[in-house]
């Protein structure tokens, strides 16, 4: 991540994670500190122990901050980014742009699944682990052509099937609910 994008995601987030004179201890990190305490622990495979070592702070301090961090990341910053079409002309110039690269007519979007590994939960762990012999999280994704997420689904335990994450999916709801014009879907 580069400083520019650091400063600015610290700057998207700061209204929700920005220290308050009243509030517990662990609330009065700044938040450009609280956002680099986020991306340690993501990065380094959710240690809270070693995050916690290279900040100088409790582990509970660490596991309130993530939480708080990524609450704001996925309610502030991710309807900015992480969209479908609104309309039918924001679907009309996905799919022409899909068509262009990947002469697909009538595509916006490639969807796909994956499993991201994760340490067994201890509420219901057995639902977490999957057919590659560990524990995951079954995630679905939609790209557009320039390659960015533009939905994803990332609530399910690694044994649920890609077909029931898909028929319970935002976009499947969508779809389902599509008006047709000009055989292009439209959301509304």
């Amino acid at each position: 991540m580069t400083k520019g994008c650091f400063l600015e995601l610290a700057a998207i987030i700061d209204t929700v994670v920005s220290p308050q004179p009243n509030c517990p201890n662990y609330r009065f990190l700044t938040t450009h500190k609280k956002l680099a305490i986020t991306i340690y622990y993501l990065k380094d495979t959710g240690s809270l122990w070693m995050t916690a070592n290279v900040f100088g702070i409790h582990q509970c301090t660490v596991s309130k901050t993530v939480k708080v961090v990524c609450d704001a990341i996925n309610n502030i910053v991710g309807p900015i980014y992480l969209h479908l079409p609104k309309n039918k002309e924001d679907m009309t110039k996905l799919a022409s742009q899909f068509e262009v690269k990947f002469f697909m007519i009538q595509a916006f979007g490639c969807i796909d699944g994956t499993h991201v590994q994760i340490k067994r939960p201890i509420k219901n762990g057995q639902d977490y682990f999957c057919y590659k012999q560990y524990f995951s999280l079954n995630v679905q994704a939609v790209c557009n052509s320039k390659e960015y997420f533009i939905d994803v689904e990332c609530k399910w335990p690694g044994s649920v099937h890609d077909a029931k994450i898909f028929t319970n999916s935002t976009i499947n709801k969508k779809l389902e609910k599509r008006h047709t014009t000009s055989n292009i879907v439209q959301f509304t």
